[in-house]
């Protein structure tokens, strides 16, 4: 089930990059409230959401959002903008409007559990291929992580995406056949094989004559 978490927001009544600049030197981050047929440009305190997103992961937090009109607004961070120059600063963010029941779309991290047979046993490799699947279910519904037990893998095994179980009323969007994880053998165990001799092959003898008999 979604985590639930409170941010205060403020309307801006003027948008643009212009406008957007002023908001951030005021040390604010400027952002967007859409669905449901209107479309609100806000402003927000970037600690604010560090603070509510605290512990959690962005794809199983439902916000509510103050401020707007007098009224609590339900939604979800569909999406952020960071500045590459500036460590990745937060300097943009869209909100989705929805009601807990709402179909929507995410990607919801997975989290491996255990530590593989393999691993334990002979130092074999656990090789993460994937590390988010897309879902689809009710707003309210979508978890904060995806769980894989992976204790049982031996040197060869792997779980597709089909082999996840999801919650009651979510499916998976990414494809069943998409690679999860892999156990593999470690590098210095495919090496030894890989330099290993090759066995000296004999000629084989297909048929003999008698003595003294020439082909």
């Amino acid at each position: 089930m979604s985590a639930t978490t409170e941010l205060h927001v403020q309307p801006r009544n003027e948008v643009g990059s212009g406008p957007a600049r002023k908001v951030r030197r005021q040390g604010l981050v400027p952002g967007i409230v859409y669905g449901h047929g209107q479309t609100t440009p806000i402003a927000f305190s970037p600690k604010a959401l560090h603070d509510a997103l605290a512990g959690h992961s962005a794809s199983g937090v439902l916000f509510t959002l103050t401020g707007i009109a007098g009224k609590n607004t339900t939604a979800r961070l569909r999406d952020v903008q960071l500045d590459p120059t500036k460590a990745r600063q937060l300097i943009h963010a869209d909100f989705q409007i929805v009601t807990r029941g709402e179909a929507v779309r995410a990607e919801v991290s997975v989290v491996t559990v255990g530590v593989a047979r393999a691993v334990k046993e002979s130092g074999a490799i656990l090789d993460v291929a994937l590390h988010a699947v897309l879902v689809e279910g009710p707003a309210g519904e979508i978890p904060e992580s995806l769980e894989i037990d992976v204790s049982q893998l031996g040197i060869g095994d792997h779980i597709l995406v089909g082999g996840l179980t999801l919650p009651a009323g979510l499916k998976a969007i990414t494809p069943a056949d998409t690679l999860l994880v892999a156990v593999e053998s470690s590098k210095i165990e495919r090496e030894e094989i890989s330099q290993a001799p090759a066995a000296t092959s004999q000629p084989e003898v297909i048929a003999r004559g008698k003595e003294g008999e020439t082909a």
